[in-house]
């Protein structure tokens, strides 16, 4: 079963005696993706003559919430969060508040229910890219610790829903290591020992796997080459060689 919950800011009124019902602003949390219809919210009591009408200035909000015998209120559609934000209904980088606008008859009082949807871990991460470059100078000093970018998985679910696990695989990847930095990156470094490319030119066999809560998994290839820099002395093959020169030689 779904959970629900409703937590309502009652405005006093005159009488000692007030109800739920009688409030002008309701806040209402449910989950994205919620079998629909669903009833949200009850207004009237008991044999009370009001009714209630959906004024929300954007129309298009009709098309997800309903008010069923001019007193319940019901999400007749399921409610995405992403296609939501996609859609500016609300934000997409935090919680997603929807309000509505329900005009009460015949005072014309108009009552406000805020609406959170709460995002769930229900969209696949992945990379933009099958493959990624790399290129790093050998003899690269390890203790610089340097960082070589790598982008992270997009993923349209909030980052407070999902956390993610990096490893490093394919032959050779002892060599390296993956760091998160502060931002979106991430970061391939060097692990114990510097490169070197007179003993291997590239490793072209690394994947990055990240694996999500529900144990989904993107995965990217990553291509290291390893630049050559001026570390060797020149020096002759052998210590002597013999040169034979004619006499008519100039």
């Amino acid at each position: 079963m779904f959970s629900l919950k409703i937590s309502f800011l009652i405005i006093l009124l005159n009488s000692s005696c007030y109800c739920r019902y009688y409030s002008r602003f309701h806040h209402i949390s449910i989950n994205e993706n919620e079998i629909s219809p669903r009833h949200l919210l009850s207004f009237n009591l008991i044999n009370s003559i009001k009714s209630y009408q959906l004024v929300s200035t954007n129309v298009q909000l009709h098309k997800y919430f309903s008010i069923e015998n001019q007193t319940h209120l019901y999400a007749i559609q399921s409610l995405d969060r992403e296609y939501l934000c996609g859609e500016q209904f609300c934000s997409c980088i935090t919680q997603c508040s929807i309000q509505l606008k329900i005009l009460s008859q015949p005072e014309h009082q108009i009552i406000f229910v805020n609406i959170t949807i709460n995002d769930l871990n229900d969209n696949l991460h992945y990379f933009r890219s099958n493959e990624i470059q790399i290129h790093i100078p050998e003899n690269t000093n390890i203790q610089h610790r340097q960082c070589y970018r790598i982008p992270n998985v997009d993923d349209k679910d909030l980052p407070e829903t999902n956390q993610f696990i990096y490893q490093l695989i394919g032959n050779g990847s002892e060599k390296f290591e993956i760091d998160q930095t502060i931002g979106n990156d991430l970061c391939l470094r060097i692990k114990n020992h510097p490169l070197d490319r007179e003993e291997r030119t590239q490793y072209d066999h690394l994947w990055i796997i990240v694996t999500d809560k529900q144990q989904q998994q993107a995965k990217m290839r990553i291509n290291v080459q390893v630049l050559d820099v001026n570390d060797n002395s020149p020096k002759f093959l052998t210590n002597l060689t013999k040169i034979s020169v004619n006499e008519t030689f100039t």
